[in-house]
């Protein structure tokens, strides 16, 4: 028998193998496929090495490919979804007449310029920000002023024209309820 009938029984033989598409890839390249039939007809231990090790070094950078192209199209789909969140928490409402404006005028001078319109807003983990959305606007309030724009509770007193105990009675109220029920889901 002689080389290229060798070839075409193995190519015969082994059809469904070569059907398989990393193999099928593997063997465009033409120098593997010239490499295949050496080792078909001639199959000394370093052709088959080289081969091996060719195939080996072809399915491994497939892997990565592979990979890396999986990671790329969730973290996509993974970043769409978050923007998709941000979009709709954050709409821009440029003309409203009703936009809350803060009339606090303090010898702190603290800027209340915030891209978010509230504390929930800031937030993406959705049982936190279930949570925050049951407390009263005024708790929501203290804790933005304490913990966005670090007031001190005399600060958040006079914003509010009450005392600062008070305002540390409602901040404990409001982390307390915001525990709760962080715990009961």
């Amino acid at each position: 028998m002689n080389p290229k009938q060798k070839v075409q029984l193995y190519f015969q033989k082994y059809q469904q193998a070569f059907n398989h598409p990393i193999i099928k890839e593997f063997f465009k390249n033409e120098k593997n496929k010239q490499l295949l039939e050496a080792v078909i007809s001639n199959p000394t231990t370093e052709n088959t090495c080289l081969l091996d090790v060719l195939f080996k070094s072809f399915y491994q950078r497939a892997r990565i490919v592979k990979y890396v192209s999986t990671l790329i199209h969730f973290y996509s789909i993974e970043y769409d979804k978050k923007a998709r969140k941000r979009q709709s928490r954050y709409q821009l409402i440029m003309d409203n007449p009703n936009m809350p404006e803060s009339n606090y005028q303090s010898a702190y001078n603290h800027d209340f310029q915030s891209p978010y319109s509230s504390l929930p807003d800031q937030i993406e983990n959705q049982i936190l920000y279930r949570s925050l959305k049951k407390l009263s606007e005024k708790q929501l309030r203290i804790l933005e002023l304490i913990y966005i724009y670090n007031f001190t509770n005399k600060e958040v007193a006079n914003y509010f024209n009450e005392s600062a105990q008070n305002i540390s009675s409602l901040h404990k109220k409001a982390l307390k309820k915001l525990k709760s029920t962080l715990l009961s889901q």
